[in-house]
């Protein structure tokens, strides 16, 4: 298992802490059998301590529009309070969403390296 240490944020030092090679896509996968099953601990705390995490979710919300009450769909950030415990299991199950978003930047900036590299060679 992973231990996570306050003040680790930043991205790639989380994707180090979860995966055995943040670049490799079999890791961000979730399928090496070395980091398969790594989840996220954390030091000593009182797991029935309260936290507050954000997320974001889409709500309903009625909006004016030329005089018109209209129904519209909106992103917004939510500050959601919970055990610290409850927190640590949210996070564990969106590892695997985050880490496929992790694969699907990587594969895409690829691609755009690729059609930079071919495109001076294309005649118009």
């Amino acid at each position: 298992m992973s231990r996570m240490c306050p003040g680790k944020k930043d991205k790639v030092t989380f994707k180090k802490e979860i995966s055995c090679d943040n670049l490799n896509e079999e890791c961000l996968d979730r399928v090496c059998a070395r980091c398969k099953d790594k989840k996220i601990t954390v030091l000593d705390f009182n797991k029935h301590d309260v936290g507050t995490y954000e997320k974001w979710s889409t709500k309903k919300v009625e909006v004016m529009i030329k005089g018109e009450k209209k129904l519209c769909q909106k992103s917004v950030k939510e500050a959601i309070e919970c055990e610290k415990q409850d927190i640590i299991q949210q996070l564990n199950q969106t590892l695997p969403n985050f880490l496929v978003h992790t694969k699907n930047i990587k594969h895409q900036y690829h691609a755009i390296d690729q059609i930079k590299k071919v495109l001076p060679l294309m005649k118009y």
